[in-house]
């Protein structure tokens, strides 16, 4: 008689234990279904950038492209993350450089006179393609070859536009890239400017 109920309270224990540790594995599977369903693990963080709209700061693109008005002028501007994930602090600068591009563009400009007036990159470019342009090239830039070099290099100087903006938020001494052409159709070499998260300029060299 003991011995048998001694056999059912044992069976008795394991079914409760049986009951419980089952009932509890049953809910963590059904929650962890549920994350994965509702995607409770990849919440959005977006963030307002000028010109490019609404980014999510949790699943970045790669590069993104557009084209707009600066100034009145068309120009090409392009988003570069290299990370799937970007931290608002990381971002922060290039939401506010963004914001004040049209100032930061006149600057810009300004160091490209600038350099033409004081420096060697500028005068270099424009007498790299003085020497190189065909006469035909040169007369559909309004460029004649009886003018002085003065009047020609001026001209020049007068043609040269801004062609792209780069830029690139997880770079600090970086962060914006700005392209200056005389023609994209008759040249690839490029002057560049680069400016940093702060909006200070940086450097000014020339590339193809």
């Amino acid at each position: 008689m003991i011995q048998s109920l001694l056999f059912i309270l044992v069976i008795g224990i394991g079914l409760f234990y049986a009951f419980k540790y089952g009932n509890n594995a049953k809910k963590k599977n059904s929650i962890e279904y549920l994350n994965k369903t509702t995607g409770t693990k990849t919440t959005q963080d977006l963030v307002e950038l000028k010109y490019f709209g609404k980014i999510d700061l949790n699943k970045t693109e790669e590069h993104t492209d557009l084209h707009t008005s600066i100034n009145g002028n068309k120009v090409a501007i392009d988003l570069n993350i290299m990370e799937d994930q970007i931290s608002r602090p990381t971002i922060e600068p290039t939401r506010v450089f963004l914001e004040n591009l049209n100032d930061i563009e006149k600057v810009v400009r300004k160091k490209v006179v600038s350099d033409f007036q004081n420096g060697t990159v500028v005068k270099g470019y424009i007498n790299h393609h003085l020497r190189a342009f065909n006469e035909n090239e040169l007369k559909s830039l309004g460029i004649e070859s009886t003018d002085t070099s003065e009047n020609n290099e001026q001209k020049f100087l007068d043609k040269i536009h801004l062609k792209r903006i780069g830029i690139y938020p997880e770079e600090w001494d970086s962060l914006a890239i700005f392209d200056f052409t005389i023609n994209a159709d008759f040249t690839q070499y490029l002057i560049v400017l680069k400016f940093n998260s702060n909006g200070e300029f940086v450097d000014i060299y020339t590339e193809s």
